[in-house]
């Protein structure tokens, strides 16, 4: 398949969805939500949202444009790990690996199948209308790879609204130009929209080279990134019980790879990747006075090519994968419920690093009865059965409870088994000095937290005040050794996590024209190797692991009177160990943003100004040892709204 097939894939996917409808301006989402339909209830449902942190609207408006990265590390407690501004940038949750945290989009887990991974640096959070953050260990409820985290990516239907629409332009530092189109339709059965959105960056910025004699301040070189995309939704509501939806998103990402700054530059060298992506999601609702049903298909093709000019390398790697799921929530006297649950995923792997072509089919089983007591007790249990490439795999299981003891005051616990079966470069690679393991076993580990809540809210205030205590394990982990003139898998290390999540966050309604919100997250990670492959030295045992750091705190505050809003974004990211034996680190951080918008309204139409000011004190940092990061920054815009 190439990108005519890819285009023909788009066109008819416009033709099943027929009508092509127009976005609304993600500022005035909540006035058209219908509560009662949701693309997937696993997660309220089965968990009950526990331990779960909500990104909302606001939030993700005030980052237009932006990428999924910068988002969740400035508003969550999440570890992001990134090779510098354009480089790959994957998310720690309570200490895992990039593909320990399962990333579901509409239902469906959207983590790079060949290599278990995703790149939050290349998502832009435009076509993103909430998220949800689930932190400890779901592999029962959604499967391998949920095992420090699940990040819910999730559209949302706009019904009985004419046609509305935006326009925004964005400029900025080192060559940033970004724009997006929104718009939409909707009456009491139809809602339509579309998205699009393009973006480019120089990241031509200085730094000081500390690699080198004298320190000299450079120009960071060969970071250019172009991106353009396209969503596109429909739903349709044939009963006032039944919801049909679809979501169709392709993206074309272009990014320059630049060398760390202690290697020495070769000019007449090219290196970059250029990923494409198309996702097409399909998802049936229907709800009764004792049964609830859900139905969903996903077909997911990713397109990656990286060329490296110095050694003539030119290595495409593709992948098409479809993902079915059926469930059933069952009612039980009003309070208790059962949900039952099937999903199939199917997976090619499209490359010459595959020899011929291979497939990989994982079908699973899970049911999840969950209790209410007293209205105040909720009890959450769910069990899965996996086959996994022809064999059946042992249960997975979870316990999760919340428990209001007094008031808004609740408790929270969670146990759970989880694990992550390994992925399609792990069996199946076959390309260089490196050679796939097809009698890999699947990591597993287990989670466990307790945790003391409040929710408190009234006419003029909303309080919602989390903290968390976990421990985690990882057996079996796989790691990549050298064997022979090989690099191969092996199941060989194993973790263990401790550590503290605590989160705030409030909205105070000081007047009729003032307002006030605040935004606070924390997290303390220890988390250490405590077996070892025979290849390595016996200093890294007991040692924190690389890149997650122990503390790490943000905050953010916006104060309105009126139409008018001041925004002021903290970021504190501790010192992180940049060799297993802790020998060497990067140092700690603290970034400070400031933004300011207007908004102005004129009849239908709506004018939101809106300027920020990133890294305001000027901070020299870096995220990944050697791969810079810009200093101070501006970002400018304007957005056009008709409504």
């Amino acid at each position: 398949m190439n990108k005519v097939l890819g285009i023909l894939f788009f066109l008819l996917v416009i033709m099943v969805t027929s009508k092509i409808g127009y976005a609304q301006d993600s500022l005035s989402n909540k006035t058209f939500l219908l509560p009662e339909f949701s693309v997937s209830e696993k997660l309220d449902k089965m968990l009950s949202k526990i331990n779960t942190q909500e990104i909302d609207s606001q939030l993700i408006s005030y980052h237009n444009t932006g990428n999924l990265s910068t988002l969740i590390s400035k508003n969550s407690a999440v570890s992001i790990r990134s090779y510098g501004v354009t480089g790959i940038s994957s998310v720690a949750i309570r200490g895992g690996n990039a593909n320990h945290t399962a990333v579901l989009w509409n239902g469906f887990n959207i983590q790079d199948p060949l290599n278990g991974g995703f790149n939050f640096s290349t998502s832009t959070s435009n076509f993103v209308d909430d998220i949800n953050i689930q932190y400890g260990g779901t592999s029962a409820a959604f499967g391998s790879g949920a095992v420090g985290g699940t990040i819910h990516l999730n559209n949302t239907a706009i019904f009985n609204r004419n046609i509305y629409g935006s326009v925004l332009y964005k400029s900025g530092s080192f060559g940033l130009q970004s724009s997006q189109f929104e718009a939409g339709f909707g009456n009491n059965k139809i809602a339509s929209r579309v998205r699009f959105f393009g973006q480019t960056t120089n990241n031509n910025f200085e730094f000081i080279n500390r690699t080198k004699i004298n320190h000299p301040q450079e120009i960071y070189e060969n970071a250019e990134l172009k991106q353009i995309g396209f969503l596109h939704e429909f739903y349709y509501r044939p009963t006032t019980n039944q919801q049909i939806s679809s979501q169709f998103w392709f993206q074309d990402n272009y990014r320059e790879v630049p060398p760390n700054i202690s290697s020495e530059p070769n000019e007449n060298e090219e290196e970059y990747q250029q990923d494409n992506w198309y996702r097409w999601a399909l998802n049936w609702n229907k709800k009764g006075k004792i049964v609830n049903w859900e139905a969903r298909n996903g077909v997911f093709y990713n397109q990656s090519e990286y060329i490296k000019t110095s050694i003539n390398l030119s290595s495409i790697n593709n992948s098409l994968r479809n993902i079915s799921e059926c469930l059933t929530f069952i009612k039980i006297k009003n309070q208790h419920q059962l949900t039952l649950g099937f999903n199939n995923n199917y997976t090619v792997g499209l490359s010459e690093n595959f020899n011929n072509n291979p497939n990989l089919n994982t079908s699973a089983l899970y049911f999840s009865p969950s209790f209410v007591f007293f209205k105040k007790l909720t009890i959450n249990t769910s069990v899965r059965d996996e086959y996994y490439n022809n064999e059946l795999k042992p249960l997975t299981y979870s316990l999760n409870t919340k428990y209001f003891f007094y008031k808004n005051l609740f408790i929270t616990s969670s146990f759970s088994k989880n694990y992550r079966t390994p992925n399609f470069n792990d069996l199946f690679w076959s390309g260089g000095f490196s050679r796939g393991n097809i009698n890999l076993e699947d990591e597993y580990g287990y989670s466990k937290d307790i945790g003391l809540g409040i929710n408190s809210k009234s006419e003029k205030k909303n309080i919602q005040n989390f903290v968390s205590f976990y421990q985690n394990n990882i057996n079996n982990q796989i790691q990549w050794i050298p064997q022979g003139q090989f690099w191969t898998p092996k199941n060989i290390k194993e973790v263990e996590t401790i550590g503290v999540e605590f989160s705030f966050k409030s909205s105070f309604q000081l007047s009729k024209k003032w307002e006030l919100v605040s935004n606070f997250n924390y997290s303390y990670t220890d988390a250490r190797t405590v077996k070892k492959s025979k290849e390595e030295s016996e200093s890294i045992l007991d040692k924190q692991l690389i890149y997650i750091p122990y503390y790490q705190a943000n905050s953010f505050i916006t104060i309105s009177y009126q139409n008018t809003s001041l925004s002021i974004g903290n970021q504190y990211v501790g010192y992180q160990f940049t060799r297993p034996d802790n020998l060497d680190f990067i140092t700690s951080y603290f970034l400070t943003d400031l933004g300011l918008q207007k908004l102005v309204t004129k009849k239908s139409l709506d004018i939101l100004l809106f300027g920020r000011i990133n890294n305001l004190f000027n901070i020299e940092y870096e995220v990944r040892q050697w791969y810079p990061m810009p200093k101070i920054n501006y970002e400018l815009g304007i957005k056009l709204s008709i409504n």
